[in-house]
Formats: structure tokens, C-alpha cells, sequence
């Protein structure tokens, strides 16, 4: 038996696991509405109204199909009715009534024998007792009641029992009545608490009626009723537990428009993502060609490895922007888009800038050359400051050397002082020259008068405090003024 028994069950499991497969959402459908870098999750709701699988997307619940038509579930509506009963089968609603109508079952079986008989003896069993009077004929109508008749204080406690036993039924029929559609709300749950509420108020009642018992004014009458109360706190406590649970249903809309909203995005998204893709490309191979163009000319002028390792890195990102394109991970390369042009706004701030560096360098260059010129004006070949002055030239030709372009970035700065100090010794070296009175290039004298014109000038120009760059100049251009005077 067991040999032919296992053949039987694997195929009957091969049957069930392919009946399944068959239903279940196809990997090509998946892959029409996500992508391959996406984490994708699918869980199936069974409830009664189909079959459904519940697609999660990076942890958000993104998609919702039908397995037996395998459509993409697309209304709020539709989502709704899915969440709403698949909530109720978590919440297993039917269980529990059915728990609890049985638990109600249990106490209204507990008190119809006692009740009943009390009813017989009372002849409320047969007769209206709702007043004195109809109480009183209902007692009269049995002997054993009519003997125990003694005073008024008996028929108003036969009417406080009567009202019970009603009230009882009453609550326990429309309990019945509604606990099939109580899940409907909290509010239904609240009716139906109340309803058993009612009916331990009642049993409270009924336990405390003159009829039964043999306190000092109580008749002994009716055999006291054995109410099933462990049950009637079951049902109570049930009722409470769903009360809690039915809590949760506010969660189904919210989840619902979550869904809704998710999956319009990714509508919208599929839509849009191969013309935001062109877009993107278009846009990334228009900025390498700026820059490819700008970094040919900016080579020319400074060299930079971090420009050059810059621009490459800026070109792997385009290229890894078109593969993952290409292989349908837009997603992936729209998440490079803004790294991309912030490195390249860096790359080009970082041109501008160095190329800005390197005009400034220029510029302390051609200042120096001009103060050195005239200084190799003033001097003679056997002049005492001219060992000074080839010092300063010297210094100028090694700078000259490290600044031919492409100047290197890291050498700009110090470059540029280099030239500015040559500078400044150079206008020291002619302040020197013209304050001396010797003979410059041009020839002179060596010996200052006090009362000469220049010596005049010297003064009135310190008096004046003119900065001594100007002051190298205004009495160069003296001397130059005065030594051409005297030849004539």
C-alpha cells in the first residue's frame, strides 16, 4: 500500500504546486512595472472574493493583481474591498461570532428550565403580567400561587421578574439578530456590548427578587435560577477583543490611498522614464563637451592632475548613467544624475579659478619685468649695486623657467610671490640708485647738493609722503630730466 500511496501524493502535490504556479504573477509581468535593482517581494491574499498577489517594492506595497485574470488591480475601490476582507480573515470575524453565539447559547440554556417553572407557578407562563391588576389575575390563576398571594409587595416583584426574563429575551434575540453584521463598526460592537450589559443588569435582578431566597421579607417562592454567568463574561470579553481588532479597520483606508498613490507614481514614472532618460544623456554628453573643449584650452595654460582625474571620472559616470540605462535600471542612473553636474560645476569652478590664478601670476611677472627693466636703465656696468641687480635677475630667469605654460597649479602661489619680492628688491635697488646721486646709465654726480633741483624734489616728496613706488619714479624721471640738462 505504501508503495503505490507516495507516487500518488508526490503527484498529487506536483499537481497542486503547478495548479498554484499557474495562478500565480509571471517574473515578464513583474518586469514590465519594475526594475532589476528593486528589491521585489510578492505575498497572495486568498479571500472570498479571489485570489490576489501583493507585490512590495524596496518595502513599500506598490502593486496589486489578480491572479486569475492576472490584471493589474487599478481602482480605489477594488483595493479597498481586497484589504477590507482580507482584514476580516486575519481577524478571524467568523471564529470569533460563531464564539460567541455560543457562549450566549450556553447562558440561555442555563436559565429556561428555572425560569420557565417559575413562570409556571407564577402563571405569568399563560397570563400578561405588565401592572397590579393583570399580575394579580395571573396569580389567581394557579392555586399554589393564589395561596401564597399575602400582599401588593408579591405582584410588584412577579412584574420585576416578568420585565426580566423580557428584557433577557429581547437582548439575546437582537444579540442574534446583528452579530453577523456587527464588523460592519466599532458602533455595532458598542450595540452589542450594551445589549449583553443589559442582561447582566437583568440577572443582577432577577438574583435579588423577593421571590426567591429566604431573607426576612422574601416569599421563598421561585427555585433560584442557576444563570450561567461565566458564559454571558465570555461573550463580554469576546465582544471587547473585537472591539480592539475591528480598531484596526481605520488602517485599510490608509493603506488603501498608500497603494492608490504608489501606484499612480509608478504609473507616471513608467510613462515618463525613456524621455527623461534621453533627456538625461543628452544632457550629460553636452556637458563633457563643454568641458572637454574648455579643459583643452585650460591644459594649455595650468596643469592640474585633479582636472584630469576629474573629467574622467565625470566621463565613467556618463558612461555608467547609458549602461544602466540600457540594461532598463533607470532608477540607478537617475540616482547619478545630481552627483554627475555637481562634480561637473565643481570641475568648471575649479578651471576658473586656477585660470584666474594664473592670469594674476602673469601679471606679477610682466610687474616685475617692468621693474627691473628700469632698473637695468639706471645701472652701469661697474656700478656698486650691480652685483645686486644680477642677483635679482638671476632669481628672475629660475621664476621665468617654472612659469612657462603650462604653469603648474601647485607652484602658482609661489610663484607669484617670488615675483613680488624680486619686484619690491628691485624697486628697494633703484630707490637706492636715485637717493645715491651717482652716476646712473646715463651718467651724473656722485656728490648730492642739498640745494640741487633733485635734492629739492627728494624733500618735497617725503614731505608730501608720496608712496615709494611713485616717488622711485617721479625722481627717476628727475634725475633723468636734470643729467640731460647738464650735458647741454
Amino acid at each position: 500500500m505504501s508503495r503505490i500511496y507516495f507516487p500518488v501524493l508526490l503527484a498529487f502535490t506536483q499537481l497542486f504546486l503547478l495548479a498554484f504556479s499557474a495562478n500565480a504573477v509571471s517574473q515578464e509581468t513583474l518586469a514590465a512595472y519594475t526594475e532589476p535593482s528593486e528589491q521585489v517581494e510578492t505575498s497572495s491574499i486568498q479571500i472570498a472574493s479571489g485570489s490576489f498577489t501583493l507585490v512590495t517594492v524596496d518595502g513599500t506595497e506598490l502593486l496589486l493583481f489578480n491572479e486569475s485574470s492576472q490584471q493589474l488591480v487599478t481602482s480605489s475601490d477594488a483595493m479597498r474591498q481586497v484589504f477590507t476582507e482580507e482584514f476580516y480573515a486575519n481577524l478571524d470575524y467568523t471564529v470569533r461570532v460563531e464564539s460567541m453565539k455560543s457562549n450566549l447559547s450556553l447562558f440561555n440554556a442555563s436559565r429556561k428550565a428555572d425560569e420557565a417553572l417559575c413562570k409556571q407557578y407564577t402563571g405569568t407562563d399563560n397570563w400578561p403580567c405588565t401592572d397590579h391588576n393583570s399580575c394579580l389575575f395571573a396569580c389567581r390563576s394557579v392555586p399554589i400561587c393564589a395561596s401564597a398571594l399575602s400582599t401588593q409587595k408579591f405582584t410588584q416583584e412577579m412584574k420585576s421578574i416578568v420585565d426580566s426574563f423580557n428584557s433577557m429575551n429581547s437582548n439575546v434575540q437582537s444579540f442574534y439578530a446583528d452579530a453577523d453584521s456587527m464588523a460592519g463598526s466599532i458602533a455595532s460592537v458598542d450595540a452589542q456590548i450594551s445589549r449583553i450589559n443589559s442582561i447582566k443588569s437583568s440577572v443582577n435582578t432577577v438574583k435579588t427578587n423577593k421571590l426567591f431566597g429566604t431573607c426576612g421579607d422574601c416569599f421563598d417562592f421561585c427555585k433560584p435560577i442557576g444563570y450561567n454567568t461565566n458564559a454571558l463574561n465570555s461573550v463580554l470579553d469576546g465582544l471587547n477583543s473585537l472591539k480592539s481588532g475591528i480598531g484596526g479597520l481605520s488602517e485599510v483606508e490608509s493603506r488603501t490611498s498608500l497603494l492608490k498613490e504608489a501606484l499612480q507614481a509608478r504609473l507616471d514614472y513608467l510613462e515618463t522614464r525613456g524621455e527623461r532618460f534621453q533627456q538625461l544623456t543628452g544632457k550629460t554628453n553636452t556637458a563633457l563637451n563643454d568641458l572637454r573643449g574648455r579643459k583643452l584650452a585650460f591644459e594649455k595654460e595650468v596643469s592640474d592632475s585633479t582636472i584630469s582625474t576629474g573629467f574622467t571620472e565625470l566621463e565613467n559616470t556618463s558612461s555608467t548613467i547609458a549602461i544602466l540605462g540600457n540594461g532598463k535600471r533607470f532608477q540607478d542612473a537617475f540616482a547619478l544624475e545630481q552627483g554627475f553636474f555637481t562634480k561637473s560645476s565643481a570641475l568648471n569652478a575649479s578651471m576658473t579659478r586656477l585660470l584666474n590664478e594664473s592670469s594674476s601670476l602673469a601679471k606679477a611677472k610682466a610687474d616685475c619685468k617692468l621693474v627691473l627693466d628700469r632698473a637695468g636703465e639706471l645701472l652701469l656696468e661697474n656700478d656698486d649695486l650691480r652685483g645686486e641687480f644680477d642677483d635679482l635677475m638671476y632669481s628672475y630667469t629660475d621664476a621665468e623657467k617654472s612659469s612657462k605654460k603650462p604653469v603648474v597649479s601647485s607652484r602658482i602661489a609661489g610663484l607669484k610671490q617670488e615675483y613680488k619680492r624680486i619686484a619690491q628688491e628691485g624697486e628697494q635697488l633703484i630707490t637706492k640708485k636715485v637717493l645715491s646721486g651717482t652716476p646712473t646709465g646715463k651718467g651724473g654726480s656722485s656728490s648730492p647738493d642739498a640745494n640741487t633741483p633733485l635734492e629739492q624734489a627728494k624733500k618735497t616728496l617725503k614731505q608730501l609722503g608720496c608712496p615709494i613706488t611713485i616717488s622711485i619714479v617721479l625722481l627717476t624721471l628727475f634725475s633723468s630730466f636734470a643729467l640731460t640738462s647738464r650735458r647741454k
